[in-house]
């Protein structure tokens, strides 16, 4: 039966990861697991978690607490200090670990997604399947792709078998790459074309071959 009037439930909880704030639009309870469609939010000091369907999972398994979080729907995560948006998520409140799925995050002009982001506990992350660029949209016109991308907390990138892709087409490859993303806002990939020169038109292109920490490396063409 539906509800007549929609209620939230919200209150602290503390156990073995610490305290956590749950807060849910017209939640029900069954089996051990609290769960919402409308919306909510769960948060903890490392943690803020929004969305639309929330599972809240709290047990004891074999002697052990299990403490996890499952959500979907405009979902929005704030953990150790970054933001991701996704797809879905799972959340190990214990473990202080977990798996973005459709994720991506964003660091001075580059945004970092893939087909899974994981969460570590020192705020490192590690993407699957992930593709590296300056472009907001989804379907951008360039970027840089690898199986997977290790990231760590102090925005340094890091890759191998990576290529760029134009328009989704690979034009180069390269055995590794790494990016101080937080250091270094130039663009990667800097190109011109200038068609009123005398003797015919002119293109110029420059590439950051390499960024790490105070050093950043580039190649030019013309």
């Amino acid at each position: 039966m539906r509800r007549g009037f929609p209620w939230m439930l919200a209150f602290a909880l503390s156990v073995g990861a610490g305290e956590i704030t749950i807060d849910l639009k017209n939640p029900a309870y069954r089996n051990g697991i609290l769960y919402t469609d409308e919306g909510g939010v769960i948060q903890n000091d490392d943690i803020r978690i929004q969305a639309r369907h929330i599972q809240y999972i709290h047990h004891t398994e074999n002697k052990e607490v299990v403490q996890k979080i499952e959500a979907e729907g405009d979902l929005l995560i704030q953990y150790k200090g970054r933001a991701y948006a996704g797809d879905a998520l799972e959340y190990d409140f214990m473990q202080s670990k977990g798996r973005v799925f459709g994720g991506k995050t964003f660091a001075s002009l580059w945004y970092v997604g893939g087909d899974e982001i994981e969460l570590m506990p020192d705020g490192s992350y590690n993407v699957k399947n992930a593709t590296i660029t300056t472009c907001e949209n989804k379907d951008s016109s360039w970027d840089f792709h690898a199986g997977k991308v290790d990231v760590t907390k102090n925005e340094l990138l890091s890759a191998k078998k990576v290529r760029f892709r134009f328009f989704k087409i690979p034009f180069m490859w390269f055995p590794s790459f790494k990016l101080n993303m937080k250091k270094f806002k130039e663009p990667v990939l800097r190109y011109s074309i200038n068609w009123d020169k005398g003797q015919g038109p002119r293109a110029m292109a420059r590439y950051q071959l390499f960024s790490w920490q105070e050093f950043a490396l580039f190649a030019r063409l013309e």
